[in-house]
This record gives structure tokens, sequence and C-alpha cells, in this order.
């Protein structure tokens, strides 16, 4: 949930910090969303199951957490 608009970037990377995919990378307006990520790289191939970070940014915020992919 976005309590202000603005530019917003969400990003998915591996525990080595390499970037796997970038799921938003626009403005958006304040309020709530729900993003799905199909497990896809940025070249449209399936990455394996597994424990990546996820990194929701905007010019007020950087937020990293967990994820577990499972296939």
């Amino acid at each position: 949930q976005l309590q202000k608009g603005g530019d917003v970037s969400l990003k998915i990377f591996n525990l080595n910090g390499q970037l796997i995919k970038t799921l938003i990378n626009q403005k958006q307006k304040e309020g709530k969303y729900d993003i799905i990520w199909n497990g896809k790289d940025e070249n449209n191939n399936q990455v394996a199951s597994g424990i990546y970070l996820i990194e929701l940014s905007s010019s007020r915020f950087k937020i990293i957490k967990k994820i577990t992919l499972v296939r």
C-alpha cells in the first residue's frame, strides 16, 4: 500500500544481488496494489525454486524482504 503517489520501483534479486526481474518502474498513485510475480526473469526464463529478495522503493522509502519461490 502506498501512502503517497510517486515514482515506484519493485525489483526481484537473487541472493548474490543480481537483478532477476523488474516488476514495476513507473509513477504510481497512492493506494493498495497486488502484484504477482510469475517466477520468470527479464528474458522470460523460469527461475529456480529458492529464496529471493524483493525491493520496493520510491523517493520516500526503500523496503527489502525475503521471499521464497516454490515450484
